[in-house]
């Protein structure tokens, strides 16, 4: 038997949507393989022997080359990735947008004309791409040599029949069917030229979610009130709020009468290891710090069919709430704020955790005016492995997303925590994010590229102080930045400090951002030998010229210009602005284009 990859996919996907059954394909194939003058193929011996309608032949036609477009673009999509060309939420961002748009282009094409992938990037990875999916089909080919359609028995030709479409329809078993019936509903929308989304629906009322929540049943006749907790040793009191992974609950503690947030996770997700482990990852991070601007862990693990983490109740409003009712907060505020998180932050590193995903979400307003730093559901330690997929949740908010954590750099430190961190300071005191954009790699790749964004154009009144301490925490690479959360603490007491006195705020830290010998490389703590040379020089520039508004004098310069560090991958001009498009030192991209390269010329000499 001899069948195109399109005639497969057409096979396995009838059999998948119920169109036709082995019997009838075995006909459709043996008859496309006698030929009879017409290059249609399967799908219209389908059609002839009315086993499909004309409608279910098109509906087949657009699912085939729909699912071989994504197949192909998955392949691409993890060369790329695996070869650190691009990151995470690049590529996912670009996957959705072409999922947006009805897989009108491939994913290579919106990879180069975003200036992601440069051409000879992509010649090499197309070459690797083509190699890959040779290999793929394969076992296809060897399955397909034990098919003779023309002498085989009917009965053993299906059971062949059905183990080589098994076999295609494996190679497309990261596609979920609603995804690819979704994909096939735009695809046809462009061809009638309407677009690839159909127009949002209103939003439908809003109902109970239909999250279970645990209900103690009623106390058998002399057993204690707390044996029918349905989380053992919590009374349940009331429903906070909830999200995609469960719900929180007010709760009281029944052994201290704490009163506590407990979080619950979905018991459909209990069985999910992805989900669990990023659930009790947050209850693990929450647990190992101690600080007055951090959410406090009280207990977590598994009560029935509920995992739970138990942490402190706050009661308040979160930053992006006050941003949502007031529009810009005043800068005092937004300062202060700043200063409790980058404490909280500071804490965070000295036991190696990056949080990830800072932003106005996850930063609470205390009714007593306290600062505290919640959601630690994306921390890691700075040694701890990301896993990333290719349909894996964008770790990280794309508006609040440092350069280097959206080109999916592996060792991450606090600087990127930092860069989050200025983002939100920009977004309170404007009522806007950084930067805007109609998709969220739009929204990546301006931060990658555009310059910093002055607050100053949206919130004149902010002082000039605040305005570098936001350019110095936003700066593209990470060693133009404060190189640890405490030098970030230290500069907005100062500023805090001298607004409360009706002051011109002081610029106190001009030398902080430059790179002292020895810097440590990602991964590791920022506050070991570098931080000495930057802190003397913060410490030097708060005791006299720094009172009067006046940087302090120039540190001595590095004896020898520091080595760039992992996370800022990112070719750079001379005037240290990223490029857009380049994932990797412009060197360093050339070396694994050819490497690429060379691979693609061994596979075809093969």
């Amino acid at each position: 038997m001899q069948a195109s990859d399109e005639d497969l996919l057409v096979g396995a996907l009838a059999l998948a949507y119920k169109f036709a059954d082995l019997a009838a394909l075995r006909r459709a194939y043996a008859q496309a393989e006698a030929g009879d003058g017409d290059p249609a193929g399967v799908l219209a011996a389908l059609e002839r022997e009315r086993v499909l309608s004309p409608a279910r032949t098109a509906r087949l036609r657009r699912a085939a080359a729909v699912a071989a477009r994504l197949r192909d673009d998955a392949v691409y999509g993890m060369i790329a990735l695996r070869n650190r060309l691009l990151g995470a939420q690049v590529l996912n961002a670009c996957m959705d947008e072409a999922r947006r748009e009805g897989h009108a282009r491939a994913l290579a094409q919106i990879l180069r004309e975003r200036g992601v992938l440069g051409e000879a990037q992509d010649e090499a990875i197309a070459g690797r791409a083509a190699g890959v999916l040779d290999d793929v089909r394969q076992k296809e080919r060897a399955l397909q040599g034990t098919i003779d359609l023309a002498r085989d028995p009917p009965e053993q030709a299906e059971l062949k029949l059905a183990m080589l479409l098994g076999e295609v329809a494996g190679k497309l078993s990261f596609l979920q069917r609603a995804d690819l019936d979704a994909a096939v509903a735009a695809a046809e929308r462009r061809e009638r030229g309407l677009p690839a989304e159909a127009p949002a629906a209103p939003p439908p009322p809003p109902q109970q979610a239909d999250i279970p929540i645990p209900v103690a049943a009623p106390a058998a006749p002399g057993q204690a009130p707390e044996a029918a907790d349905p989380i053992k040793g919590y009374e349940l009191l009331l429903k906070l709020g909830q999200g995609a992974m469960g719900a929180v609950l007010k709760a009281r503690k029944r052994d201290s009468g704490e009163v506590v947030a407990l979080k619950l996770l979905k018991p459909e997700l209990a069985t999910d290891r992805e989900y669990v482990e990023r659930f009790l990852r947050e209850a693990k991070a929450v647990a190992r710090l101690s600080h007055p601007n951090i959410i406090r862990a009280v207990q977590a693990g598994r009560s029935g069919d509920y995992y739970f983490f138990a942490m402190e109740f706050v009661e308040g409003q979160t930053a992006s709430e006050l941003i949502k009712a007031k529009g810009k907060l005043p800068e005092r505020f937004g300062v202060m704020v700043t200063r409790c998180v980058a404490s909280a932050l500071a804490h965070a590193w000295e036991h190696e955790i990056i949080h990830r995903d800072i932003k106005p979400d996850n930063v609470m307003i205390t009714k007593d005016g306290g600062v505290k730093l919640t959601d630690l559901g994306l921390a890691r330690t700075a040694k701890q492995e990301s896993t990333l997929t290719m349909t894996g949740v964008v770790m990280g908010s794309p508006a609040y997303i440092s350069p280097e954590q959206g080109t999916g750099e592996k060792n991450l430190d606090t600087r990127s925590d930092i860069y989050s961190l200025g983002a939100t300071l920009f977004h309170m005191l404007t009522g806007k994010v950084p930067y805007e954009g109609e998709t969220p790699l739009q929204v990546m790749l301006r931060h990658m590229q555009d310059p910093v964004p002055d607050v100053k154009a949206h919130a004149p009144q902010v002082s000039e102080a605040t305005r570098q301490l936001i350019m110095t925490m936003m700066a593209k690479r990470p060693e133009q930045r404060f190189q640890s959360a405490k030098h970030v603490e230290q500069a907005a007491r100062a500023i805090e400090d001298a607004l409360a006195r009706g002051e011109a705020p002081p610029i106190i830290w001009k030398r902080v951002v430059r790179q002292a010998p020895g810097q440590p490389a990602p991964g590791q703590p920022a506050g070991a030998q570098p931080a000495q040379a930057t802190d003397a020089a913060l410490s030097a520039s708060r005791r006299a010229p720094a009172a009067a508004g006046k940087p302090a004098a120039p540190a001595a310069a590095p004896a020898a210009k520091a080595k760039p560090v992992a996370s800022g991958r990112l070719a750079t001009s001379q005037s240290g602005d990223r490029k857009l498009g380049q994932s990797m030192s412009g060197e360093k991209a050339k070396e694994v284009g050819e490497r690429l390269r060379r691979m693609a010329q061994k596979k075809k000499g093969r």
